[in-house]
């Protein structure tokens, strides 16, 4: 797990013009938390039933930029997926730039958009029957099991019904792997809320800071992890160097 983790760093700095891209969402955030009904906490943005009662019109406008955000989220984050790939596998990024990374994207954006508008109106339907954990637990269950759908996309390079099964199959095959990356994450993302309260209690930008630490850091840092443990467990991982001992 050290190894793994001192190698993602490896490749986090080595891709850092790729990773920095993710601070560009930090101008969609900024939108976001002008608007009715949205706050920010451990690093994550947060949005109430308020937004869409906020008039047709605000409504629209919050949706495109919304749809923007995911796009440009999947966009940032296929191009470190692929980045890792092209150091662990030895292809040519440039190529494979050109000729997938606008597809894949899409296939990402298309995925996590209706997944969003699915997660809103579930956790809707079911808050209102009084059974809104049922909603997040749901939504929580469909992060978990395809946690890996960038990886299975960018390396297997096949359709995205394709996709979505061997992410699924992989995160239920490699439960420890998926358990660990998955806990990593809540586990950071804890440790920022706990860092955001100590700096709020002096009076500091605790909620930016979370958000500088997640967009910059956090975010890709995990994609690298987990690229990196999808192929080496698919037996990719070509690179001797960077190879998992």
């Amino acid at each position: 797990m050290s190894f793994i983790f001192r190698t993602a760093l490896k490749l986090y700095f080595s891709n850092i013009s790729s990773v920095l891209g993710f601070g560009l969402l930090l101008v969609f955030v900024l939108f976001f938390l002008g608007m009715q009904g949205v706050f920010t906490s451990s690093g994550s943005i947060f949005f109430t039933y308020a937004v869409p009662a906020a008039g047709y019109l605000e409504s629209l406008i919050f949706g495109l930029v919304f749809l923007g955000f995911i796009f440009a989220y999947s966009v940032f984050t296929i191009t470190v997926v692929f980045a890792v790939r092209s150091q662990l596998s030895r292809v040519k990024l440039h190529y494979y730039f050109s000729e997938k990374i606008r597809r894949f994207a899409v296939k990402y954006f298309v995925f996590l958009a209706l997944f969003s508008l699915a997660s809103f109106f579930l956790s809707v339907l079911l808050g209102f029957a009084g059974f809104k954990a049922l909603g997040f637990l749901l939504s929580a269950a469909v992060v978990f099991f395809l946690m890996f759908l960038p990886q299975a996309i960018v390396v297997d390079e096949e359709s995205m019904q394709s996709s979505l099964q061997n992410a699924f199959e992989f995160s239920l095959k490699h439960k420890k792997t998926t358990f660990l990356v998955f806990l990593s994450a809540l586990l950071a993302v804890f440790a920022l809320s706990v860092l955001e309260f100590a700096l709020n209690v002096f009076l500091l930008p605790g909620e930016f800071l979370s958000l500088l630490v997640v967009s910059f850091f956090l975010v890709p840092f995990i994609e690298v992890v987990k690229t990196i443990y999808y192929m080496e467990k698919m037996g990719l991982v070509k690179n001797v160097s960077l190879k998992l001992q």
